[in-house]
């Protein structure tokens, strides 16, 4: 657990330092140097109070590589390279990351500091900014995003070991915890993200190792612990607010050691204080100085403006959100690799919330809607793990026995509810359209009160059910490998597979290749026209573009052009060249050439790309300002 505690550590470190040099205005390389100096000095200073007496305990490599001789740890540790294999090889891929995640750091850096971004997209400026801090330090050395995929990884190599540990907290029996924390490891929402920029299975290591953490502090009365456990749910917290239900197992769990938190009342301020730093905190205080609600979003008159994030997602009625999310989550879970219908799914949807019993989930960003296929950004815990999970519910009775009543009411009972009220809560409250994935941090918090029953260590020892899981698991191998290795396949592989796969499975198959291919087009078209540029403009609602205009990084300032501005205005800014994205375009009633003639402007270049398989595709038009005074607007 000693990489655990590192890493809890230094997360929190980012986040709060991430804060802390915006404030100075001092976001940048020398700013990092001089406070890691600063801290590694108090560090020195204060080791008498968090030195282990025995000293950190660095695990046994030996024993690790051994391990893997078995064929479940071999197979997660085959997704754990495949995802750190295609980290490496491909710029960020994911829709969110490059719509605002790192079009916000890069803002921030060129600022020397957080600030509120002009932007019709409304996620630049209050979403978490957990995983941004995370990364920041990534792109400034790197002076690339390159690297932003980093922490996913890490997170995903010390996941199956944090499930062993806290599902053995939990006093599951370590055969059934073993090939669990492999099984679990193994959901969808975890491998798919694991080399992605999602920020969803990130929070899993958080989740679990606050409540790890502070059963350990209970068990061995250690101080150093329990603010571990608070550090480590301060970093949850800042990641998504989303997971601002799962605190609810965390303080249920760090509730025993409220003595030993006193015990150091002045340490103890001092730790308190700097997990608000690096928590949700500080952003929800940005949120209400700028939008009056902490949340950063709050209702307007009209129509919702779906690129105003958040508007649309909460639910007018608790029960009907508790329904609505049951039939999602199911159908989100149950979802298989491929589903060619998604097509006439949506759209029965559609007519379904305009029936009269529909009309109870019309609250909900988009109810019921699902992907062509179970992607990174759409993944739950999937289909394979979900029919083992209900196959474990039945044959696990051959070995029920009664629970004595008098382990009814300690810790560990009320750590198998929490998460359940936690997930009800998140149920009545959350209607966006992927909340499956939104829930990737609670999964395994839900699964100690199905794995405490003794039937669960008869049914590890059946070979069927171990063939099973290795089964489940080699599958997401087998799958993985072929979305994250699509590129490296030969051709006369891929045609071989396209005259043996059915037609529509195929398709689905390429589209998402497709669209990560048009990534890299998309940022070599920004990167070549901005080219000597030290400012350009960006008239779009969501960014997906952006970070390729500011490559190579330090040499131009990106701003983006609202619905709302005036030639004069963006004149004014000094802004002669422009990227246009058709989705603006569509939100001004204006055609391109009526656009170029109000700006008196015309089009360099155009690129034609796909944002997300099976979508039409989109347009990005480079357009430069004439030298001559633009006419007055009409």
């Amino acid at each position: 657990m000693v990489l655990v505690k590192i890493w809890i550590l230094l997360s929190a470190w980012l986040c709060a330092t991430g804060w802390i040099l915006s404030a100075l205005h001092a976001l940048n390389g020398p700013g990092y140097l001089l406070a890691l100096l600063l801290t590694a000095g108090l560090g020195l200073v204060f080791k008498q109070h968090w030195w282990p007496a025995t000293g950190f305990h660095w695990p046994n490599w030996g024993k690790l590589a051994r391990r893997f001789r078995r064929p479940a740890p071999l197979l997660i540790f085959g997704i754990a390279l495949l995802s750190l294999a295609a980290g490496l090889h491909d710029a960020p891929q994911d829709g969110d990351t490059n719509n605002y995640r790192i079009p916000r750091v890069l803002h921030w850096l060129g600022a020397s500091g957080w600030h509120w971004i002009i932007a019709e997209d409304s996620r630049l400026n209050i979403a978490g900014v957990g995983y941004e801090w995370l990364f920041t330090p990534l792109i400034l050395l790197a002076k690339s995003d390159r690297w932003v995929f980093l922490p996913n990884v890490i997170a995903y190599f010390l996941l199956p070991g944090l499930i062993f540990s806290f599902l053995r907290r939990m006093q599951i029996v370590p055969r059934v915890a073993w090939w669990w924390s492999w099984l679990l490891a193994s959901g969808w929402c975890y491998a798919l993200q694991a080399g992605t920029t999602e920020n969803d299975a990130l929070s899993t290591i958080f989740a679990l190792g606050a409540i790890d953490m502070a059963l350990r502090a209970w068990e061995n009365q250690s101080t150093v612990e329990a603010w571990l456990a608070l550090l480590a749910a301060s970093v949850l917290s800042a990641v998504k607010p989303t997971n601002l239900v799962l605190l609810l197992p965390c303080l249920v769990a760090v509730i025993p050691s409220w003595r030993l938190l006193l015990a150091r009342p002045w340490l103890t301020s001092l730790v308190a204080g700097f997990c608000l730093l690096a928590s949700f905190v500080p952003m929800a205080v940005l949120n209400w100085h700028y939008t009056g609600s902490w949340k950063g979003f709050v209702p307007e008159p009209g129509p919702p403006l779906w690129w105003h994030w958040g508007v649309n997602q909460e639910l007018d009625s608790p029960f009907w959100g508790i329904v609505g999310n049951t039939f999602c989550l199911l159908t989100q879970n149950l979802l298989p690799p491929f589903f060619p219908w998604a097509s006439a799914w949506n759209n029965a949807m559609q007519t379904f919330v305009q029936t009269p019993f529909g009309s109870h989930f019309a609250s909900f960003e988009n109810f019921g809607h699902l992907n062509r296929s179970v992607g990174s950004s759409s993944a739950a815990l999937g289909l394979g793990v979900l029919t083992i999970t209900f196959i474990s519910l039945v044959a696990g009775q051959r070995g029920r026995r009664p629970v004595t009543a008098g382990a009814r009411w300690d810790l560990h009972f009320w750590l198998r509810w929490a998460p359940w009220i936690a997930l009800l809560v998140f149920m009545a409250k959350v209607g966006v359209y992927e909340n499956a994935r939104y829930l990737a941090p609670g999964y395994v918090l839900l699964f100690p009160g199905l794995l405490i029953r003794p039937g669960q260590a008869w049914l590890v020892r059946q070979r069927w059910w171990q063939c099973l899981v290795l089964l489940v698991i080699g599958f997401t191998v087998v799958w993985l490998g072929y979305v994250r290795g699509r590129q490296f396949i030969p051709p006369a592989a891929v045609a071989a597979l396209q005259a043996h796969i059915p037609a529509k499975v195929f398709s689905v198959v390429n589209d998402y290749f497709q669209a990560r291919a048009s990534v890299a087009s998309n940022r070599e078209f920004t990167h070549r026209n901005a080219n000597g540029e030290s400012r350009v403009g960006y008239a779009t609602l969501w960014g997906g573009c952006e970070p390729g205009m500011w490559l190579p990084l330090g040499s131009r300032r990106v701003e983006r052009i609202l619905l709302s501005e005036t030639p004069a205005s963006v004149r004014a800014r000094g802004l002669r060249s422009i990227f246009v994205e058709d989705n603006f375009l569509g939100e001004t009633r204006k055609t391109l050439p009526q656009w170029l003639a109000r700006f008196n402007a015309r089009l360099v270049a155009e690129l034609t790309f796909t944002t997300y398989p099976g979508t039409p595709p989109r347009h990005l038009y480079f357009v430069k300002l004439n030298e001559d005074p633009a006419p007055s607007p009409r």
